[in-house]
């Protein structure tokens, strides 16, 4: 049987001091940060400037180590055959442990917890369509940052397709990392269950630029914070 995994409510980085998270969840919109394979809580919190200030921003580390010759890195999952791709089991196990740590955030806050969103980059990024499928009128809005869909065999698909929750796609189609085919699948499967933002980033690469960071910070403004 296989354990299951749990986040570290220790090593969340906050766009707020640690004193104040119990009060900001109940008054601001969480926006929940996950980052890339071999990445850490500290890499995706740093775009937090750049981001509305309405935000409360949390950045999980994912519950794995990353493996050699990574250092000190560590992922959602363990490396398989294709680039990220998971067995549906351990993205399963990833989905959990990021629903249950949102359980506890919702136990801790001093009244009921406001609107989520999802950003993730890469790994992150299938996170995010990972659990909208688990859970898909729990999120109000989501980003998939040079990511890609993981595979899936519930019954969430058909529950996305008709809410067609907003979500923001950024990519370059010459990411050297996730191949142009599995982008396109990506593009599609978003384009036919949510309803989609995508922008193209030419020479951006598997990373993500200041534009599109900016283009991000929009789309929360008109797509969430506005609704």
């Amino acid at each position: 049987m296989t354990s299951p995994l749990t986040i570290d409510d220790d090593l969340v980085r906050w766009s707020v001091e640690p004193d104040r998270v119990d009060d900001a969840l109940a008054e601001q919109p969480l926006l929940v940060l996950m980052h890339g394979y071999g990445s850490f809580e500290g890499d995706l919190i740093s775009l937090v400037p750049r981001l509305p200030a309405e935000f409360l921003c949390a950045s999980p580390r994912a519950p794995l180590t990353a493996p050699e010759p990574v250092q000190n890195g560590y992922a959602w999952w363990a490396p398989a055959a294709g680039p990220g791709q998971p067995s549906e089991q351990e993205a399963q196990l990833a989905v959990q442990a990021v629903l249950d740590w949102l359980d506890r955030l919702s136990a801790r806050a001093t009244g009921p917890l406001g609107r989520i969103v999802l950003v993730g980059f890469s790994q992150g990024g299938a996170m995010v369509t990972q659990l909208f499928r688990a859970a898909p009128e729990r999120f109000a809005a989501g980003a998939v940052l040079s990511g890609f869909v993981a595979p899936y065999t519930g019954d969430g698909d058909a529950a996305l397709a008709q809410r067609r929750a907003p979500l923001f796609l950024g990519y370059d189609l010459d990411d050297p990392i996730v191949p142009a085919e599995r982008l396109r699948a990506t593009h599609a499967f978003l384009e036919a269950h949510f309803d989609l933002e995508a922008h193209r980033y030419p020479g951006v690469g598997h990373g993500v630029s200041a534009e599109e960071v900016d283009e991000l910070a929009d789309f929360l403004r008109a797509r969430v914070l506005a609704a």
